[in-house]
């Protein structure tokens, strides 16, 4: 399948009901809810990415949504994308094709991206929030960085104008 990457600046919010079963085990003030399988994906690709000493990117799907007055995100999958790659950064090519892997369900949105660093430890570049801040800047939009040399996982969203650091719980799909 041949991509062309657009973004998109806006998303209507929906509900989630109370028991969906990503809310369960997560804290009041969580700002993005993350399959236990998109994990396992992002993981993957960046460790995979560090074994050839380059950085790699992807989309992330699923939903924003409102619950109990705040904008809460659900990851429900993620899907690499076709870059080029250094051990510094990484561009997504404009055309390419995607791998195969985890597609998303019919009715989720890009509701972020991820990215890996090679050990410079984990957070967002000047770059990084630059990319966040034209592409995603949709209430609920996340950035997910994955330092492959610490195995750390962190998620960015942006929060009154600046990226901050969101609390995030891994939920099992």
């Amino acid at each position: 399948m041949t991509v062309r990457i657009v973004g998109s600046r806006r998303f209507r919010m929906r509900k989630l009901s109370v028991r969906d079963s990503a809310l369960q085990g997560a804290g009041a003030s969580v700002d993005v809810l993350i399959s236990a399988s998109a994990v396992s994906l992002i993981t993957e690709d960046s460790l995979n990415a560090f074994s050839l000493g380059i950085e790699t990117m992807g989309l992330l799907y699923g939903i924003p949504f409102l619950h109990e007055g705040r904008v809460v995100t659900k990851i429900e999958t993620a899907v690499k994308l076709p870059t080029t790659a250094t051990p510094n950064s990484v561009v997504v090519k404009r055309e390419g094709e995607i791998p195969s892997g985890s597609s998303p369900r019919e009715g989720s949105l890009v509701v972020g991206w991820y990215h890996s660093h090679t050990g410079a430890g984990n957070f967002m570049s000047s770059t990084d929030e630059a990319t966040q801040g034209k592409w995603f800047s949709s209430p609920g939009s996340v950035s997910l960085v994955y330092d492959a040399s610490h195995r750390t996982l962190c998620a960015y969203r942006l929060m009154e104008g600046d990226v901050a650091k969101a609390s995030f719980h891994t939920y099992r799909d």
